[in-house]
């Protein structure tokens, strides 16, 4: 194990899982959150997001939490572990709600509640098609 993907539903506990495997095995650490945004939430440009994924699954070893559905091809054919984080709905909207921005704010929480109800409703499109 040292190429590591962590994937689940905003709320599944993606980071926190991350943080206490890379306390337990000193593997480097990239949160592709991190990645893609920019101090001030806004977005990176896409080269930009991709250049700094690449540049972190060239390395020998990593943990790499995120589920951004757009790269799993990339990630998924450079890792050699993969942790899917499958919680129920409501342990997943206790998780968006309860978090907070800079100065507690809640909005990064609300934007990943957004992004968990987007997920939900694809999901259920899937289901009865």
């Amino acid at each position: 194990m040292k190429r590591v993907m962590v994937i689940g539903c905003p709320g599944s506990g993606k980071s926190t899982f991350s943080k206490a495997l890379h306390k337990k095995t000193s593997l480097p650490l990239f949160h592709l959150d991190l990645m893609n945004w920019n101090s001030d939430r806004s977005t990176v440009e896409r080269n930009i997001f991709i250049e700094r994924l690449y540049k972190a699954i060239q390395k020998d070893e990593w943990i790499i939490d995120g589920d951004y559905g757009s790269t799993i091809e990339i990630r998924l054919k450079a890792c050699d572990t993969v942790f899917f984080l499958d919680y129920p709905v409501e342990i997943c909207l206790d998780g968006v709600i309860g978090r907070r921005g800079k100065n507690g704010q809640i909005c990064h929480g609300l934007r990943q509640l957004m992004k968990l109800m987007r997920s939900l409703l694809n999901l259920f499109i899937i289901i009865i098609k």
